[in-house]
């Protein structure tokens, strides 16, 4: 994800305008990757397939983000005996209602795209089929989450 690598935090408060400059390059990934698929007629499971892609390069290129605040983040370590909160809740905190909001953006994408009406699955996606999307989001963040403990400790 090229446009990834353009956006870059330095510090523990650049992280969350890190998170905020990710969300509409995200989207335009997002964009890209399904006109991508429909020009190689890759329509079935467009959405999880991206969905789930864009998320793993994003939470991906986050934890080598993290790597670069870790000596922050292990100072605010001790902030946690006193106010409860720690570096690493102060990362997760910054990522509240990424997911919903490109999962919500993908949604609003495909129910509009005349292109993708031709394909009603993709189109107006059925509760289960979004339950999927859901889940499989679900497991990159979970997998995310498990690693930022270690990466912070690098």
């Amino acid at each position: 994800m090229a446009m990834l690598e353009n956006v870059n935090a330095t510090s523990l408060t650049g992280f969350e305008n890190y998170v905020n400059e990710l969300k509409p390059v995200i989207k335009r990934q997002y964009d890209r990757c399904v006109n991508k698929d429909l020009s190689q007629q890759k329509w079935k499971s467009l959405f999880k397939r991206n969905i789930v892609e864009i998320l793993k390069k994003v939470y991906d290129h986050s934890l080598t983000q993290v790597q670069q605040l870790s000596p922050e983040i292990k100072r605010m370590g001790k902030v946690k005996k006193v106010y409860g909160i720690s570096g690493h809740d102060y990362i997760l905190k910054y990522f509240d209602g990424f997911t919903e909001e490109l999962i919500q953006y993908a949604l609003q994408k495909h129910r509009s795209s005349c292109a993708l009406s031709n394909f009603p699955e993709e189109h107006n996606p059925s509760q289960e089929y979004i339950a999927e999307v859901l889940d499989k989001a679900n497991h990159e963040w979970e997998y995310f989450v498990f690693q930022l403990p270690s990466v912070m400790e690098k």
